[in-house]
């Protein structure tokens, strides 16, 4: 689900605040380049450019939740036993409420294909998803967009060389 942090868009409405669980996918292509959505956030109307993914549903593993949401926002079906390789807290306002997310990031290589969303069940998700694209890291760096986590090119360069941390890294906003 598209998001933005209370620093980027406002503060939030008010309301209880929520912890939420997300993963994340970064599709990296054969022709290398990376997945990501244009999204218009839900509350402030700020687009921005991010993974597919989602929040993880009651009972679902981190692996359920990223074969899930990457079914659901591109309409491949794909699984990995892989760790994660990135992970992000932000803040941001839905519906009112103040929601603090942990974004837990999967790293997948995967032949180029063509996304769809026509999986995806969330008509809100739909609403505000605007389009897909592959990008080099050099085209996000030239890019003036907001993009999720601010510094993807950045982290995403070792990663695509096969550079797999042994552990998640804080990639921050």
């Amino acid at each position: 689900m598209a998001s933005t942090s209370s620093s980027e868009g406002g503060p939030p409405k008010g309301g209880s605040p929520v912890r939420r669980r997300a993963v994340r996918a970064l599709l990296w292509s054969d022709a290398g380049r990376v997945l990501l959505i244009r999204a218009t956030t839900p509350d402030t109307r700020i687009d921005i450019w991010l993974p597919p993914g989602g929040g993880i549903e009651t009972g679902e593993t981190d692996h359920q939740a990223l074969q899930r949401e990457i079914w659901e926002e591109t309409g491949q079906y794909l699984t990995t036993d892989a760790g994660p390789v990135w992970w992000r807290e932000h803040t941001y306002a839905m519906d009112g409420r103040q929601v603090t997310q942990t974004d837990v990031f999967y790293f997948l290589r995967v032949p180029h294909f063509e996304p769809t969303m026509r999986h995806n069940p969330e008509q809100r998700e739909t609403d505000d998803f605007q389009e897909f694209r592959w990008w080099t890291t050099r085209e996000i760096r030239r890019e003036g967009g907001i993009f999720v986590p601010s510094r993807i090119a950045h982290f995403l360069e070792p990663l695509a060389a096969g550079a797999v941390p042994a552990s998640a890294l804080d990639v921050g906003r």
